[in-house]
Parts: C-alpha cells; sequence; structure tokens
C-alpha cells in the first residue's frame, strides 16, 4: 500500500494548499476500502440463494435488496468501518496543509 500522504502532493498541485485538496485527498483514500468490501459481499452471496429468489419470481431489484443487500450488510458495514479510520488519518495528515483539522 501506498503511505497516505502520497495522495496528498497531486491535491496541493491541483488545488493548492486549504481545505479543498484535504477533502479530495480524503475522499480519494477513504472510499476504495468501501468499494472494496461491498464487491466482496455482494460477490460472496450464494448462488443458490439467488436462484431460489429468482425462481420464485423475484425481480433483479427485489434480488438485490432483499436477498443480495441483506446477505452482504456484514462486509459492507465492514467496509464502512475502515472507510471511517481512513478518512480519519488522513484528516490528521491534511492538516498539516493548511486544512482545519478535527478540532475545528
Amino acid at each position: 500500500t501506498m503511505p497516505s500522504f502520497v495522495y496528498l502532493i497531486p491535491a496541493m498541485i491541483f488545488f493548492g494548499l486549504g481545505t479543498v485538496p484535504a477533502v479530495f485527498a480524503t475522499i480519494i483514500y477513504s472510499m476504495p476500502p468501501c468499494i472494496r468490501l461491498t464487491n466482496v459481499g455482494i460477490r460472496g452471496v450464494p448462488i443458490a440463494m439467488k436462484e431460489a429468489a429468482y425462481s420464485y419470481g423475484s425481480s433483479a431489484w427485489q434480488v438485490l435488496t432483499k436477498v443480495e443487500l441483506p446477505q452482504a450488510m456484514p462486509t459492507i458495514m465492514a467496509g464502512i468501518n475502515q472507510t471511517t479510520m481512513a478518512a480519519m488519518s488522513m484528516v490528521v495528515i491534511s492538516s498539516m496543509i493548511g486544512a482545519k483539522g478535527l478540532g475545528e
């Protein structure tokens, strides 16, 4: 993995010093765990469960909302946890480039 401050360098080049590069770098740094773990959770739903839902006449939207998302929720919540922790660490690091820290 890359150190978190590496994401601040291009953000500072494009946006200068202040809050905007800090928010940009925080979003770029913290979103991949959420996306990755959501993908893992959805792909981890057993095919037999999806086939059973389809065989009872469920639409693709119903299978997603009633079968896949509830089954993937523990993994999705782990992704949200990791995203929150990554965002907090990046906020602390980005306070070094002129953005306000957690206290303000």
